[in-house]
């Protein structure tokens, strides 16, 4: 590593420290029909918590160029994140802040050694299908979004968007309908045979 290369290395790592926050969690939940799903970012800020910035999908399976902003904000975990299935941590250590690639969230455990998460913002679309999608943020000002990984604040990454967070859960009455449904079918096959 070449001696500049180093040194920035170590000022980010030194100035991290007092950065007032970075995401350090991302992910994705259905947010209640199919296709429609809230894409989340998750910060370890201690701070007034404030959504901010937008995500565009840049390359995926469906909806490339939707641009949705981040509208959401929650201070607990959104219902629906399970870690290491539909949401992953920045997979930088200490001593790998700021030097990792910019989508290097793959790690089903946090190791950034900077506290648990508990600030969410969420940006929600319509029309998804489960894949790899290309995602590129922007509008990010505040070092309370900036990647753990890399110190950016507008980066571009990659999420796997599984099943899981495509399929919706019908609503109970959906599922008494289905059920009601299903029986007169039965009914019918049945009336048939007699």
């Amino acid at each position: 590593m070449s001696k500049n290369k180093y040194f920035l290395g170590m000022l980010m790592v030194l100035a991290a420290p007092f950065a007032s926050a970075h995401t350090i969690a991302i992910g994705s939940t259905n947010a209640g029909g199919p296709g429609t799903v809230t894409l989340w970012m998750g910060t370890y800020d201690h701070g007034a918590p404030f959504a901010q910035g937008s995500i565009t999908l840049v390359a995926g399976p469906s909806n490339v160029g939707a641009t949705q902003a981040f509208s959401m904000l929650v201070t607990t975990q959104p219902a629906g994140l399970t870690a290491g299935d539909n949401y992953f941590y920045a997979n930088a250590t200490p001593a790998q802040w700021g030097l990792l690639a910019s989508d290097s969230y793959t790690s089903a455990t946090n190791v950034s050694g900077l506290g648990p998460v508990v600030n969410w913002q969420g940006a929600t679309f319509t029309g998804l299908t489960a894949g790899l999608y290309t995602y590129q943020l922007s509008g990010m000002t505040s070092a309370n979004w900036n990647n753990i990984n890399s110190f950016q604040d507008n980066w571009r990454g990659t999420l796997l968007i599984p099943e899981s967070s495509v399929v919706g859960v019908p609503e109970p009455g959906t599922l008494a309908l289905m059920a009601l449904g299903l029986l007169a079918l039965a009914a019918l096959g049945r009336r048939r045979t007699v």
